[in-house]
């Protein structure tokens, strides 16, 4: 019987690791390892140390690597685990690899200077201050990717598979369905990931950003994030209230300021206010 661990995004919502072993063999020493995301702990330094802490099994002893998306806090670890000694197979969406591609080395590189920066004001206990990993490792283990489209079965092993189902987080997003074979049945496991909302076409028409699952999904186990479980989203259109807003300003010569995350949030507010102007509802 396959077993799971919560390596990460466990008691925070940052450090997405998620390691499942097809043999009932805690101890890792067989059946075929696989990862579910690689990200980094951001946050309180107490997380943030956790990212030098080393995955419960050696690096090199992980058969594979699933990515649902390219948020740092879920694919920010994977420089960290190739110069540990990883060299499988990183399965991800086109998409994902494509923002991997300047995510991760932008992260390495950000690695070094917050590392220059502790050791020229000798901010730091540790002597030299050292990155977690460099740009050059960043690049270095964009090698290991592997371009899986969504909706396509991949056989990892003779008792494991996988697909992707898409999540409507971010751009190339997606959950993922394993499909174990034991004792000739067959159980499958859905693995969310972070999850996204679909436009309601009934109360803001226009065109769908990211879609979501497009069959009837259905899971013997789900593992299923919850960051936002509690909330009650409103369903009103919000871009007439923003059409006006933006007029207002426009009108006495204002400028609109919108902090917003710099993947994702950016764009998909950038596309907003492209419907806009198309539409006449703003200059």
């Amino acid at each position: 019987m396959a077993y799971i661990q919560f390596l990460g995004a466990a008691g925070t919502v940052t450090g997405s690791k998620h390691l499942i072993n097809t043999s009932s063999d805690a101890s890792g020493h067989s059946g075929f390892q696989l990862l579910i995301d690689c990200g980094m702990f951001q946050g309180p330094k107490e997380w943030r140390e956790r990212n030098w802490q080393n995955t419960p099994i050696a690096a090199n002893a992980i058969d594979a690597v699933v990515l649902t998306h390219a948020h740092i806090d879920h694919c920010g670890w994977i420089p960290r685990l190739v110069k540990n000694g990883f060299q499988g197979p990183i399965y991800a969406t086109p998409a994902t690899i494509d923002l991997c591609g300047i995510l991760l080395p932008d992260s390495g590189h950000l690695q070094e200077e917050d590392a220059a920066f502790y050791n020229k004001h000798q901010k730091s206990k540790h002597r030299p201050a050292l990155p977690l990993y460099t740009f050059e490792d960043a690049q270095d283990c964009l090698k290991y990717f592997r371009p899986i489209a969504s909706g396509a079965s991949t056989q990892l092993c003779p008792e494991l598979a996988f697909r992707f189902v898409p999540a409507a987080h971010i751009l190339g997003s997606a959950m993922v369905e394993l499909t174990f074979q034991t004792n000739g049945a067959q159980r499958r496991l859905l693995f969310t990931g972070d999850i996204g909302r679909v436009r309601n076409q009934n109360t803001a028409p226009g065109k769908v950003v990211h879609s979501g699952p497009t069959e009837g999904e259905s899971a013997d186990l789900l593992v299923m994030e919850s960051t936002y479980g509690n909330r009650a989203h409103p369903t009103d259109d919000p871009r007439p209230a923003l059409a006006a807003l933006i007029r207002e300003t426009a009108e006495r010569g204002g400028s609109v300021i919108v902090p917003a995350f710099a993947v994702e949030r950016t764009q998909k507010f950038v596309f907003i206010l492209k419907e806009l102007m198309d539409s006449g509802q703003i200059p």
